[in-house]
């Protein structure tokens, strides 16, 4: 009986960075991995692939990782996820456990670690890179780490205007933006503190002198 090799996707915008990845992989043997890019077909593409493993990168341009990942993870919860990415503030890995991943690695990190997260998680585990286990042990607690985020002028500007009752239209008329960019910048605050709304988003933000 001849048993078909573990598919691996690999999904990173950065083209050079994901081809180094793939040839990395072929060369431990690894000899069906894909490449994708973040676009409106991707979950479907996923579903026509079937992977064993997805190597996903946290910063895309029409789909943060994290995001895919708790999409892929409610759909087709036997595939295992791999993040790697340069984000290595806890911020971040909290979110990516929330979402789902079964481990994550900085992109920095050394070919035996990659190896090993590669492996391990065909094998059904998980895996966590030296860096990323120092940030959830040894970085500040939540409470004041949430310190240290910082809102940019404009996310504070509707922000502001949120907790003050204006609508999204009437937010994007004052700012003389779109009603998408008034959208993006309250997904992005509400990514960056990791609340689930914006009255915590607002309660957050008023206790920790963002407004």
């Amino acid at each position: 009986m001849i048993v078909s090799p573990p598919q691996i996707l690999i999904i990173d915008d950065h083209r050079l960075f994901a081809e180094g990845l793939r040839s990395l992989l072929i060369s431990w043997g690894y000899t069906s991995v894909d490449l994708l890019t973040a676009d409106s077909n991707l979950l479907e593409m996923i579903r026509d692939y079937s992977p064993a493993l997805m190597l996903v990168d946290i910063t895309m341009n029409d789909i943060d990782g994290i995001t895919l990942c708790a999409q892929v993870k409610k759909i087709y919860p036997a595939i295992k996820i791999l993040i790697i990415s340069m984000h290595a503030r806890r911020i971040y890995i909290e979110k990516a456990l929330q979402a789902g991943a079964d481990g994550y690695i900085i992109k920095n990190a050394s070919d035996e670690e990659l190896r090993a997260a590669v492996a391990g998680l065909l094998e059904g585990g998980r895996f966590f890179s030296s860096q990323i286990k120092d940030v959830l042990v040894n970085e500040l607690s939540p409470a004041t780490a949430s310190n240290a985020i910082t809102l940019t002028r404009r996310e504070k500007d509707t922000l502001q205007l949120m907790a003050e009752g204006f609508s999204t239209k009437e937010i994007a008329d004052r700012l003389f933006v779109s009603i998408n960019t008034v959208e993006t910048h309250r997904k992005n605050m509400l990514f960056k503190t990791g609340l689930r709304n914006m009255a915590h988003l607002i309660k957050w933000a008023l206790e920790n002198g963002q407004l």
